[in-house]
Parts: structure tokens; C-alpha cells; sequence
């Protein structure tokens, strides 16, 4: 590939698209790559500020366009779980085909981009996402690479995992919302409106419901009444604290349920709990999931929604962003 003025240029086709920027309004490609430059390009080219150009050479079959790589990058990850967009600018985005939770593997898009010469990059881990939307988008860094680079995107191990979307199912629910002020009738049920709230985002409802008062043994009586119901996701609310009428989370663990962890770093919402009673997930919710906007329940739902696996280090690991309100 050769570099020429503008002069030497003429009569040959571009090797590379030529883009036109204009302050914030106006990004576009002005001229593809394979258009034959003319006399008449002269004047817009040196508007846009260009005076030299890449042409291809004899000897240049081993160099691969930064559009045909994209190409290969979307081929080689893509699971069927996504469409693409045409590429623009070396470009390729990734789309969702369905609705669901966006799952990316850190270690993988980081191995990915680790070879070199690679930009990837995704939305964050476990977003709920509509059909169509742009979940990541990646291009080669240089205009051209070689057949060795692409072979090596090609034969990346594992690549098909790197992303994927989880659909939603519509799985039964029961919520237990403990508290003998609520089950006394002296206030009411906050929890209830909001777990309604935060569902309908995912077009889910609570399928059961009930109150218990502030015993533990009701309350793991309730829990493996749900389990035992056909409960998919059990939650249960209130009594999360440390004070002395709290025992919701020694209930759970009282059920069999096994704890992956009571207690996050993630704030608001540190004293949530996760759990797993023979496959069925239960969730501890603590009063700030009634007050707060966003709390460790908005983070760790999805991995309940999904029935996906979670380790008490991963939860540990979200306390780089789990300040929610900072």
C-alpha cells in the first residue's frame, strides 16, 4: 500500500473511506472505499482537509480492510443472539435480537482486545435490554491488518460466549413480607407497590403473596410453603436489619437455603440477602428497596431472573461501583 498526493492520485480508487466532520454537527463518510478520484475531487478534498491518499499495490493481498475485519468480528462472536449494523467507519455494532438480559464475559471482550490491534467494548453485565438495541460495538484499530490478525479473530477460543442474551420466562413469584405491624393491619405493606413497580419492567407480577408475622418459624414455614407451591423466585421482605426483632435472615437460612451471601458492599441496599433453596432462588430485601431508586436488589434481580449462577466473590466485586447515589 502506498501513500500518494493528490496528483498521483488520480484515475486510482481509494484504498480507504474519507470521512467529513464538521464541529458537532456533522459526521459522514464523504468518499467509500473503491472510489476512482478524479480532477473534479479536488476542491471537496482539500475542503476536508486531505491532500495525500492510500492506494493499493500489487503485493497487497495479505492486507485486510478494517470493514471486512468487522465483519469477521461479528462472524466469529455471534451465537445468533444478535443482528448487526453495516459498518461505518471500520465500524460494527452489535444488536439484540431479543428481550432479555445482556450477558458479557469480562475475562473474554478482555482477551478479546488483549491480541492487539482490537477495539470491543459492550454495555455492563446483566442490562435488561429491548430487541434492537446496541449492546457493543468494536472495530481493528489500523485502516488494514493482516490475514495472520484475522485468522488469529477467526480461531479465538470460546468467542461465542462472549456475549449473549438471557430471555425472561414467565416464572411464578411468591412474595413473603414479614412484620407484625404489617401482619397486624397497624401499617401498610411498603413493599408491595414497589416490588410491583420493579417487576413490570421485566412484565412480571408476584403470583403469591403473603404476611407473616415476626417469628421465625412462621416465616420458614412460609418459605417452604412457596418452594414447595412451584415458586421459581421467592421473595421475602423486611426484618433484614441487625435489631432484635429481625430474623429474616436467620428464616432463610433456617429453611436449607444455601446463603451465597447476607450482607453486600453495595449501598444502598448492604443488607440484602442471596440465597438458593434446591435451585430456586430467595432473595432477603432490606427496607431500602421501599425508599431507594436503586439498591443491590436492581443489581443482583437479574441473576435471580436468569437463574444464573453468581459467587459470593463476584457479588464482592461489584463494590466498585455500588455506591448507587454517588
Amino acid at each position: 500500500m502506498k501513500k500518494v498526493n493528490f496528483e498521483n492520485a488520480i484515475g486510482e480508487r481509494l484504498a480507504h473511506d474519507i470521512c467529513e466532520i464538521k464541529g458537532q454537527e456533522v459526521k459522514q463518510v464523504a468518499f467509500k472505499r473503491g472510489h476512482l478520484i478524479t480532477a473534479d475531487d479536488h476542491d471537496y478534498l482539500a475542503e476536508l482537509g486531505k491532500q495525500h491518499f492510500f492506494i493499493l499495490e500489487e503485493g497487497d493481498e495479505h492486507l485486510v480492510h478494517e470493514e471486512d475485519a468487522a465483519y469477521t468480528m461479528f462472524d466469529t462472536i455471534n451465537n445468533g443472539d444478535f443482528t448487526c449494523t453495516n459498518v461505518s467507519m471500520g465500524k460494527i455494532s452489535f444488536l439484540a435480537n431479543v428481550d432479555g438480559f445482556f450477558k458479557v464475559d469480562k475475562k473474554l471482550l478482555t482477551d478479546f482486545n488483549y491480541m492487539g490491534e482490537i477495539s470491543a467494548a459492550s454495555i455492563n453485565n446483566m442490562q435488561y435490554v429491548t430487541k434492537g438495541q446496541e449492546v457493543a460495538s468494536m472495530r481493528i484499530i489500523p485502516l488494514f491488518t493482516t490475514t495472520g490478525k484475522l485468522n488469529q479473530i477467526k480461531n479465538f477460543e470460546n468467542a461465542k460466549q462472549m456475549f449473549k442474551i438471557s430471555p425472561i420466562e414467565n416464572i411464578k413469584i411468591s412474595q413473603i413480607t414479614t412484620g407484625s405491624e404489617v401482619a397486624n393491619g397497624l401499617i401498610e405493606d411498603g413493599f408491595k407497590s414497589k416490588l410491583e413497580q420493579i417487576l413490570d419492567r421485566y412484565n412480571l407480577s408476584v403470583n403469591d403473596y403473603s404476611v407473616v408475622t415476626d417469628d421465625k418459624s412462621l416465616i420458614e414455614k412460609s418459605i417452604l410453603e412457596a418452594k414447595a407451591s412451584g415458586a421459581e423466585l421467592i421473595l421475602v421482605t423486611g426484618g433484614m436489619s441487625v435489631d432484635p426483632d429481625d430474623l429474616t435472615s436467620g428464616a432463610i437460612k433456617g429453611s436449607g437455603a444455601n446463603i451465597i451471601t447476607y450482607g453486600t458492599p453495595i449501598i444502598p441496599g448492604s443488607m440484602f440477602l442471596y440465597g438458593v433453596l434446591d435451585g430456586t432462588p430467595i432473595l432477603g430485601l432490606p427496607g431500602a428497596v421501599i425508599f431507594e431508586t436503586k439498591t443491590a436488589f436492581d443489581l443482583l434481580l437479574p441473576y435471580a431472573l436468569t437463574n444464573t449462577e453468581i459467587s459470593n466473590y463476584e457479588i464482592m466485586e461489584m463494590s466498585v461501583g455500588g455506591m448507587l447515589n454517588g
